[in-house]
């Protein structure tokens, strides 16, 4: 679960301080990056650098999405490089069928990653063949461009093995983060009961089924939990989530504070899930008529006892495609603005015949995305991590590693990737400074398999980067500017849609007790479901915690 954003502190200092599991995810990236490190340097495999890159990239808090990208990477990439040797003997002759094979294809994977749930692996996919492609000029024989087609396989297939067998064994497994979740869920409850003002701090990431969902599914995909366990989980989720409604809507505050016997209930329940036992029946006390709350903790404690839970009609599944893929021109817009970035960056330190600067071309296909205020705050990001990055790396070359010989020297990148994975696992608002962090310190320190401190290296790397996120300003706002503004509204739609159906669902459950007075006016008025508290939730919710982020992309969109 998200966590809350502290106050009293800066923005930026708040997205630093530490939260459960931060420190364990930091630990685990910078674990992978050295292991990938020290056998890029034991079997000299090339572009370490990029290794590291995508350690920082795939790495996520559930191994069994970590291990089923690096999975799908690995079946995807050997293709790639196919591909890439096809084109290459086709076209290794002739450099303007090269190039023109370089836009075409890069145009293609681009449109998809927009079009299509590719998402951000299209950028990555595009990035390997328009690199490898790139690399098909340096060669002047087949010999060469071979062994480059094999070494671009090599280094990125390094990586995605090192992530497979760390996290199999050491990642945090969907089963444990769902019980987790859940037992989350549940504390809180029990402090609502001890505290009614802690109600007020229920949020919509609260209330989100489908993230431990997928959890569950991830986990029984791999084999990680049982059908009993899985189905225990799957009935608690609605469960648990009706319980945090009623509290947070502030329903018959008299009854839900002061609740000890209702708090322990709860926290013994989350002892039980996180455990993964079953609450025991001396646990599980039959509420009194009229208790309403205690019906509601009973209904969770039944619900993860017996598994069982009402059938849900079944949601009609998407396709590859977004359903807009072939009919919004935005997406051939986006392929064809960053290609043309890219190309413009390959074409200019072509002619200048200063490869050094190849970091261009790559900061096109990972800083350009769909709309104007994203692209802009991801240069930024980039460009402040750079600079970070560059600054750190440059001290290394000087002053750290000409007094260290061998490959322990190279250790030193532990120092920096370890705080470049605490910025990493933070919120999407500076996760991406700290990959760029880390990438940016390998491509100085990384120059080769031999201790070398040669700054020429770390020069021409970093201002690539800077050419790079300077071309996509110029020409992502200009040629095609997309705000951002129409995906925010049709987000705050949803959300509400989905609050509207959420009360409407739950509304028939607000039933008004026994000893609370007819609303005033009405004396006759048959006694029926009281729709006020869920309705007071659906406006806490509407301006609460899950529109604060769509509020400040709204302001900050062009």
């Amino acid at each position: 679960m998200a966590n809350a954003e502290p106050r009293g502190l800066s923005p930026l200092l708040a997205e630093l301080v530490p939260f459960p599991g931060r420190t364990a995810m930091a630990l685990r990236m910078t674990a992978v990056s050295v292991l990938v490190v020290l056998a890029a340097m034991t079997f000299k495999v090339p572009e370490t650098a990029v290794s590291v890159f995508l350690v920082l990239f795939l790495q996520k808090p559930d191994s069994a999405i970590t291990v089923l990208m690096s999975i799908a990477l690995s079946v995807l990439l050997p293709t790639i490089v196919g591909i890439i040797f096809a084109a290459a003997i086709l076209t290794l002759d002739f450099p303007q069928a090269r190039i023109a094979t370089m836009v075409l294809l890069s145009f293609g994977i681009l449109w998809l990653a927009s079009a299509s749930k590719l998402g951000a692996l299209g950028n990555t996919i595009g990035l390997v063949l328009a690199y490898g492609l790139d690399l098909l000029g340096k060669g002047n024989n087949g010999e060469l461009v071979t062994r480059g087609l094999l070494y671009a396989l090599q280094f990125s297939m390094l990586p995605l093995a090192v992530l497979v067998a760390f996290n199999l064994p050491f990642g945090r497994h969907s089963e444990r983060l769902a019980r987790e979740a859940l037992a989350e869920r549940l504390s809180l409850a029990a402090a609502c009961f001890e505290d009614a003002g802690r109600a007020g701090t229920v949020r919509v990431v609260d209330l989100d089924d489908g993230a431990i969902r997928k959890l569950v599914r991830l986990a029984g995909l791999l084999g990680r939990q049982s059908r009993t366990s899985a189905a225990r989980l799957t009935a608690l989720t609605p469960a648990s989530r009706t319980l945090l409604i009623r509290l947070a809507a502030g329903w018959d505050g008299q009854q839900a504070a002061d609740r000890p016997d209702l708090a322990t209930r709860c926290r013994g329940l989350a002892q039980a899930v996180e455990q993964g036992r079953p609450a025991t029946e001396a646990a599980r006390q039959a509420a009194q008529p009229g208790d309403a709350l205690g019906d509601l903790v009973t209904e969770a404690e039944e619900a993860f006892a017996s598994g069982q839970t009402a059938p849900k009609p079944k949601a009609e599944k998407s396709g590859f495609f977004k359903s807009d893929a072939f009919s919004n021109p935005g997406h051939v817009r986006y392929a064809l603005e960053t290609t043309l970035a890219a190309m413009a960056c390959y074409l200019t330190y072509t002619i200048l015949d200063w490869p050094g600067i190849h970091t261009c071309m790559i900061t096109c296909f990972v800083g350009s995305l769909l709309t104007v205020g994203e692209t802009n705050r991801k240069l930024i990001l980039r460009l402040s991590g750079c600079l970070i990055g560059a600054t750190l790396g440059l001290e290394a070359l000087v002053y750290v590693l000409p007094h260290h010989d061998g490959i322990t020297g190279l250790l030193v990148v532990a120092a920096v990737v370890l705080p470049s994975a605490w910025v990493v696992v933070g919120s999407e608002r500076i996760s991406y400074m700290g990959i760029q962090i880390a990438f940016a310190f390998c491509l100085c320190v990384m120059q080769g398999f031999a201790l070398k401190t040669d700054l020429t290296v770390a020069r021409d790397r970093i201002i690539g980067i800077v050419f790079g996120d300077l071309v996509i300003f110029l020409v992502a706002p200009r040629l095609y500017p997309v705000s951002i503004l129409p995906e925010v509204e049709a987000t705050a739609r949803r959300f509400l849609t989905g609050i509207r159906g959420l009360v409407a669902s739950e509304g028939g459950r607000c039933r008004r007790p026994a000893s609370r007075p007819r609303r005033a006016g009405s004396p006759g008025a048959p006694a029926g479901p009281d729709r006020r508290p869920c309705l007071r939730a659906w406006r806490q919710l509407r301006s609460g915690a899950g529109c604060h982020r769509h509020a400040r992309r709204r302001g900050a969109s062009p």
